[in-house]
């Protein structure tokens, strides 16, 4: 009988010592392997908070309305002093007849 497997009795199949201390070794660096991973996503998950790219999309929504808000302010801004130039050049650049 071969894979780890040793006869209990001429029924019943049970597996053999170097079966149980591969499996332990091998559960044992299952959870080496999750630590890591559970570590390295600790690690990763920080960095993409530090770099903004944590955010929910409706935070994003948000942060692009936000900014479309300020490009209208500036815009109307813009429009303003453009209007008062124009209104300073015709009276002061007006030519005399």
């Amino acid at each position: 009988m071969g894979g780890g497997v040793k006869k209990v009795n001429d029924n019943i199949l049970g597996p053999s010592q170097e079966g149980v201390r591969s499996m332990e070794e091998y559960l044992n660096k299952a959870e080496e392997d999750l630590d890591s991973l559970k570590i390295d996503y600790k690690k990763l998950h920080s960095s993409m908070r530090t770099a903004g790219l944590g955010k929910t999309s409706e935070q994003w929504h948000q942060e692009i309305r936000e900014e479309k808000n300020k490009a209208d302010r500036w815009e109307r801004k813009f429009q303003k002093a453009q209007t008062r130039n124009e209104a300073l050049e015709k009276i002061f650049f007006r030519k005399p007849k």
